[in-house]
């Protein structure tokens, strides 16, 4: 009865921390989308370099009217 009782409050601590991981994974999320200044969400536009194969990401804010940030991102 008592292994019972040691596996199953291994699941419940197990189970804990996949919560708070969720957790900061959706905050991760949260502040890669949305204005860090007013918190709208942010607009994406995404040009696409065929010759170098890159594409170049621009994040901006459409309440701000700023640009937060341009990201480069190889394809091979």
């Amino acid at each position: 009865m008592e292994r019972i009782k040691e596996t199953a409050q291994f699941y419940t601590d197990e189970s804990a921390d996949t919560v708070d991981q969720l957790t900061a994974v959706q905050e991760f999320v949260q502040d890669q989308n949305h204005c860090c200044l007013c918190g709208t969400e942010l607009s994406f536009n995404h040009k696409m370099d065929h010759l170098t194969l890159t594409v170049v990401e621009d994040a901006k804010c459409g309440t701000c009217h700023i640009s937060l940030r341009t990201r480069s991102h190889s394809l091979q």
